[in-house]
């Protein structure tokens, strides 16, 4: 991320950023970037966001950009999640509330996903565990 933006913003604080090409310094744009520190982030490992404008010659442009920075490449589907699995972030029923959640065709397929995202099945699960 520093690459991209110079200084890293504050954990968890949103901050405006010039996107800059590593290699030219031309800015590409804009943005807002998020700094999200292992292990209180979604994956349990350091994870960076920007919130870049939408036009295509900008995400074209950035990730052009991110594809010059020695070993960094695009994430993998679901790579996020798996990362969060075996970090312990999510349990096996919150990830597969995650996967219900995102093929959810109907509202009451939503909110049964969204409750067992949120770990209603997993909690329930482990209070039986317990006892």
């Amino acid at each position: 991320m520093r690459a991209l933006i110079g200084k890293i913003p504050e954990p968890r604080q949103a901050a405006l950023a010039r996107v800059r090409d590593p290699h030219s310094g031309e800015v590409i744009d804009e943005a807002l970037a998020l700094w999200f520190p292992g292990p209180r982030s979604e994956t349990g490992e350091d994870t960076a966001e920007l919130q870049l404008h939408g036009g295509r010659a900008v995400i074209a442009a950035v990730l052009a950009a991110l594809g010059r920075i020695a070993g960094c490449r695009p994430a993998e589907a679901g790579e996020f999640t798996r990362r969060a699995f075996e970090n312990g972030q999510l349990d096996l029923t919150r990830v597969e509330g995650l996967a219900d959640l995102i093929g959810a065709d109907t509202e009451a397929q939503r909110r049964q996903a969204f409750r067992q995202l949120k770990g209603l099945l997993g909690d329930r699960a482990e209070a039986w565990r317990k006892h």
